[in-house]
């Protein structure tokens, strides 16, 4: 049984416990601990009844997961509050993947300003197929400052996964 502080303390005993931790890893690393925590299995009705039948309180991320309703801004806001847990700067942001709104991280590595500047998205996933076998792994893409501005200011930036 999770309480609230399980997922950090799951993930601080990897970091701690991996001679393999690096930047890159600790990516997909809080990608499948806020997976594990948050399961998306009703992002439809229940996701709507939760937040309708608790409309004049707060809901708690407990409450998210009890109901199996995370969808992207509940997991980015998780995986915002897990880097800043270890010291690295964050921001959650909001725009579109494709058509439809969506919420995802920028993460600073190097401190706010200095590249690289990083999209992570920790509610989308990309598979990866090598001899046969399916590796998953949580989406993250480095950017330089000219795309970072870009993006910064709402231009229109066309993300492939081909080159990730």
């Amino acid at each position: 049984m999770y309480d609230d502080i399980t997922p950090y303390v799951e993930l601080v005993k990897t970091v701690k416990e991996n001679s393999w931790y690096n930047e890159l890893t600790l990516f997909t690393t809080i990608f499948f601990t806020v997976y594990k925590y948050l399961p998306s299995e009703d992002i439809g009705f229940g996701r709507a009844f939760t937040y309708m039948s608790l409309k004049e309180k707060r809901i708690s991320i407990k409450t998210i997961r009890d109901n199996e309703c995370a969808f992207c801004s509940e997991k980015a806001g998780m995986a915002h509050n897990m880097f800043k847990f270890l010291g690295i700067d964050s921001e959650v942001a909001c725009g579109y993947r494709d058509s439809e709104r969506h919420a995802f991280n920028m993460v600073y590595p190097n401190g706010y300003g200095n590249e690289p500047m990083v999209i992570y998205d920790p509610s989308f996933f990309v598979n990866f197929i090598k001899d046969g076998k399916k590796f998953s792994f949580g989406y993250f893409k480095a950017l330089g400052k000219e795309d970072y501005s870009k993006l910064s200011c709402g231009d229109f930036l066309k993300i492939s996964l081909s080159k990730t």
